[in-house]
């Protein structure tokens, strides 16, 4: 059984993950978006699910918390 209904649910929980892991550890959207390579007015709109975030995308940003993909998934 899928834990999500809809990719946008699977979407919207990565993005909230995402978000509570940048400021569990203390960074800013500007912070995270230049160790990745993006501007913060680009990151801000991966963040609040403006533009779509892409696979490449989501290990540029676990790599950047620290964090390994898998625990994005683990309950």
């Amino acid at each position: 059984m899928f834990l999500f209904k809809t990719t946008e649910e699977l979407e919207s929980n990565l993005l909230k993950r995402i978000k509570e892991e940048r400021e569990k550890i203390g960074l800013s959207q500007y912070e995270l978006a230049k160790r990745i390579g993006l501007g913060q007015s680009a990151y801000q709109k991966i963040e609040k699910g403006k533009t779509r975030l892409d696979m490449f995308r989501f290990l540029k940003i676990t790599q950047a918390l620290g964090v390994y993909p898998k625990d994005f998934f683990d309950n």
